[in-house]
């Protein structure tokens, strides 16, 4: 599968709860960490989206925020992911920066220069990265 998202992960539906319009799924990638998406009960019919099918969870990069000291933050965000950066490059207004999760995943964030200098990041730095359920889109293998 080849998309423009940055961030793209590959996993199994652990659970779904559905409303009458929308519908929350939590997507199990490894036994490390879950992704969860706020779609529509459409999408959610539409992708046969049930406990234990494989699927996929796209997240663009410039969807992510990045945080420090995020252990004890609380937030409206559903996904906050911790890891260790392991890439930073810059320039003259965006700034890219490249987490590695424990789980040997990694996620792409891009973000302002003016913030990466603000929060000091550096290689090896503790961070996480933030995201809003519907910022996560949702697609099968089929």
């Amino acid at each position: 599968v080849q998309t423009s998202a940055r961030n793209n992960f590959i996993g199994t539906v652990s659970n779904v709860t559905m409303s009458q319009i929308s519908a929350e799924v939590r997507l199990s990638i490894g036994e490390q960490f879950d992704i969860v998406s706020s779609v529509t009960r459409e999408s959610v019919e539409t992708l046969g989206l049930t406990n234990g099918v494989r699927a996929l969870a796209f997240i663009k990069a410039s969807s992510i925020i990045i945080g420090t000291d995020c252990g004890t933050a609380r937030m409206s965000a559903r996904n906050i992911l911790h890891g260790k950066i392991v890439h930073l490059q810059s320039e003259a207004v965006g700034a890219e920066v490249g987490l590695e999760l424990p789980s040997g995943h990694r996620i792409a964030a891009t973000i302002t220069t003016e913030s990466m200098q603000r929060l000091k990041l550096t290689l090896g730095q503790d961070a996480c990265a933030i995201f809003k359920a519907s910022s996560v889109l949702l697609g099968t293998l089929d």
